[in-house]
């Protein structure tokens, strides 16, 4: 590995640790020239894994979108930004565990109000709404039994 500083090709690692379940590894680098330290992450290549939406079009898979989904329905709960990164990692690693190359987004949606049930009751309900289209206040307990039943 090439020094970030200075470009020697002489670096040696002073630290290992993994991070993020097992998936990444992090590593402390010291450049022999300039006796700089920098860090190093090193995470397996993904996998394809292809999203199927409704209308029937695919797209790689993409965890950001989960990600974003969540910060988006936890807004304003007592829920903390590492609580959600790992929540969206164990969502990402359930789908792998799959082993299906195609994964319908419906079924990544029940996989989140399953995360999102055991977590926090408003963001089950906020995610909820927004994957069924709720359109008024009144269905919102109509809403809450449809997404049970989809869940469980």
């Amino acid at each position: 590995m090439k020094c970030i500083y200075c470009g020697n090709d002489r670096t040696e690692v002073v630290e290992t640790r993994e991070s993020n379940n097992g998936t990444v590894t992090r590593r402390r680098r010291e450049c022999s020239v300039c006796s700089r330290r920098f860090t190093t992450y090193e995470k397996a290549e993904k996998y394809d894994l292809v999203v199927v939406k409704k209308s029937g079009a695919t797209e790689d898979f993409d965890k950001e979108k989960i990600r974003e989904s969540l910060f988006k329905a936890c807004k304003g709960q007592d829920i903390t930004d590492l609580t959600i990164l790992k929540l969206t990692d164990q969502i990402e690693q359930d789908l792998l565990l799959g082993k299906k190359p195609q994964i319908e987004t419906k079924d990544i949606a029940r996989l989140i109000l399953r995360k999102l049930h055991d977590l926090d009751e408003v963001a089950f309900i906020r995610f909820a709404s927004y994957q069924f289209h709720v359109d008024s206040i009144g269905d919102l307990e109509e809403l809450k039994e449809k997404a049970m039943k989809e869940i469980f």
